[in-house]
């Protein structure tokens, strides 16, 4: 008896596991998509602690040169007073208020602040005595 040559069934598989299906591969780009976003977020939020930080640097800085001329000047009196860094520091200005306080000495109130564009500006204040001369 002769043998008779086997037919392979070959039916094309619906559901097969050799690839990702449309809805796999849709829910691993809003997965990257939400990734990126989320890493993006937080660059962000470093890059403004940053600039945060870069502001209250300079300003303690400033601001101790500004009280360094208020210790030196020969004679300090009540009143308000406003300028800028310019133009070594562009954008930061200051203001101080001294006042009368408890006997012998001056409350100077000193404000450092930095104006970025119309709507942005931060603020820095520093608050102390100095000696009453004379």
């Amino acid at each position: 008896m002769r043998e008779q040559p086997r037919v392979e069934n070959h039916r094309l598989r619906l559901h097969s596991r050799h690839g990702f299906t449309l809805v796999e591969a849709l829910l691993a780009a809003v997965l990257i998509v939400i990734g990126i976003a989320g890493a993006l977020g937080a660059i962000s939020a470093g890059l403004r602690a940053g600039a945060a930080g870069d502001f209250y640097r300079v300003s303690a800085l400033l601001a101790q040169q500004k009280m360094a001329e208020l210790e030196a000047a020969p004679q300090l009196s009540v009143g308000e007073e406003e300028g800028d860094f310019e133009p070594d520091y562009t954008g930061y200005d200051w203001s101080y208020t001294i006042e009368e306080g408890p006997e012998g000495l001056w409350l100077v109130r000193l404000k450092i602040s930095e104006t970025t564009d119309a709507e942005r500006s931060r603020e820095a204040e520093i608050v102390t005595y100095l000696l009453r001369r004379g």
